[in-house]
């Protein structure tokens, strides 16, 4: 009697380790499977992807315009400012760029009033995040 106590206790010992340490289903990985992305780098954010199905063109201008025009002159002057700030307003429009749509908004609206400005103001807290925000997206995108 006793070695059959024992066979059971074995039996429903291993299958509670399986149970714990196994594969638990087709959503889980198994062994041998790994999780981390495949290049060892960070990926974004999936509330910083690009909204819907963007055109690789709507993207390539975008982060081509980002690099030589806007980051390459941040902060801007007040002719810097006119010229940028009808294209984040046209940023801000699309819904390619949705998931930042609103720091567009934000970014374009500081920018309008530098344009017209005879000295420049720095930019307040509100504009410096959302610039920040569309920087982080900038960089998960392009």
């Amino acid at each position: 009697m006793h070695t059959r106590l024992a066979w059971t206790a074995s039996i429903v010992l291993a299958a509670a380790l399986f149970a714990a340490c196994g594969p638990g289903g087709p959503s889980s990985p198994g062994l041998g499977q790994n999780t981390a992305p495949a290049t060892g780098q960070a990926t974004a954010p999936s509330s910083m992807a690009p909204g819907g199905s963007v055109s690789g063109d709507a993207m390539a201008t975008f982060c081509d315009e980002w690099a030589t025009q806007v980051a390459a002159a941040w902060p801007p002057d007040a002719t810097t400012a006119a010229t940028l700030a009808p294209m984040f307003s046209n940023w801000a429009q699309s819904p390619a760029f949705a998931t930042v749509g609103a720091d567009l908004t934000t970014v374009g609206t500081w920018l309008t009033a530098q344009a017209g400005s005879t000295t420049m103001a720095a930019p307040d807290a509100a504009t410096t995040e959302a610039y920040n925000r569309i920087v982080t997206f900038a960089t998960a995108n392009c």
